[in-house]
């Protein structure tokens, strides 16, 4: 959360404007809930919550890309899980021995070389594409 707030104030134009959207991400400018839970809800309305159509999230497929991203995080194996069953895992880890192995494991053969290669491809290609410098504003 530090490192997107801090994002926040070199991205903004002004001090000021950053202000204000760090109060906006944390729900200065009010909360809106989406109209169908509003009668499960309807209690928070007394605290200020206001309750809009789902077209002020993006609409159905903003919702669903949410989810499918969150269920990208809670049930695919991290980074640590994946390489567990290498030798060149770091030691400091060896607590962590009791963590349940992922289902998926990495493991050296032509068809990651080739996901590597078409990655290292893709980023070559785009690294000439015009990108403003983080600090310009300084």
């Amino acid at each position: 959360m530090a490192i997107i707030v801090s994002w926040v104030v070199f991205r903004a134009n002004t001090l000021g404007g950053s202000y204000n959207i760090i109060i906006g991400m944390f729900g200065g400018n009010g909360f809106i809930l989406p109209e169908l839970y509003i009668e499960q809800l309807n209690f928070l309305s007394r605290l200020g919550v206001q309750f809009g159509t789902l077209n002020n999230y993006g609409g159905n497929e903003s919702v669903v890309l949410l989810l499918s991203l969150l269920g990208i995080t809670l049930f695919l194996p991290n980074l640590y899980q994946i390489m567990s069953h290498e030798v060149v895992t770091l030691d400091i880890y060896n607590h962590l021995s009791s963590q349940k192995k992922a289902w998926y494991r990495w493991r050296p053969n032509f068809i990651y070389a080739g996901f590597t290669a078409v990655l290292l491809i893709t980023a070559l290609i785009f690294r000439d594409q015009p990108n403003e410098f983080l600090y310009f504003q300084f």
